[in-house]
This record gives C-alpha cells, structure tokens and sequence, in this order.
C-alpha cells in the first residue's frame, strides 16, 4: 500500500512526519493521513515525494521496492542546504505561472550579483 511505503521510505531517511510535512510544504496532519490510509497523497505531492527520496512511481506503488532500485542510495545523493530546501518547497507550491516568474526574478537577481 502507498501509506506503508510513505511511512517506510520517511523513516529509512529518518524524518518525522514533522520534518517531511515541513520539506513537501504540507501540514504533519497531511502526512498521518496519507500514513495511516485515511488520505491518498495527490499527484503532486506524489511527484514531491519521488524528487524528495530519488524513488520511482513503481516503489511507492509497490511495483518494485527501494532496495532494488538502481537509483543511488540516499547517502549518495548530496542533501541540499536549508534554504535551498525552503526555496523548492515554496517552489513547488506555486503554480506554473508563479513558478516562471520566479524564475525570471532570479536570473534577474543572478545578472545583477555579476553587475552586468
């Protein structure tokens, strides 16, 4: 089941639900639920979870498992500083217009930095 995987595949990389709640930009609330099978995650925050752990569809669905993979162990995959981290999730809230203005705005914020 998808609510065992969420759960098994949060404490292999060892997360409280707090702390995933707070990396996928949703309550701890939204992670009990999706754990305990009372909510189903959307595709969204399906995709939020494959990017999160470097997992596939097919692992979370139970179609292959995590181990069997042959995408990097998570020791293997740098971890992204804090701020970087509060950058993706807000990113990831936004919806494509918003996301493309952000964009624009830090290429602006790059240019400027070099002073060209």
């Amino acid at each position: 089941m998808v609510s065992d995987y969420i759960r098994e595949i949060r404490q292999m990389h060892g997360h409280s639900q707090g702390s995933l709640a707070k990396a996928l930009g949703v309550s701890q609330k939204t992670i009990s639920n999706w754990e305990t099978d009372s909510d189903n995650p959307s595709a969204y925050n399906l995709i939020a979870i494959y990017e999160k752990f470097n997992i596939t569809p097919n692992e979370i669905l139970g179609i292959e498992s995590a181990r069997d993979s042959v995408a990097p162990s998570a020791a293997a995959i740098p971890r992204l500083p804090e701020p970087q981290q509060k950058i993706l999730a807000l990113f990831r809230r936004m919806d494509l217009r918003r996301q493309a203005e952000f964009l624009n705005f830090a290429e602006f914020l790059l240019e400027k930095s070099r002073g060209n």
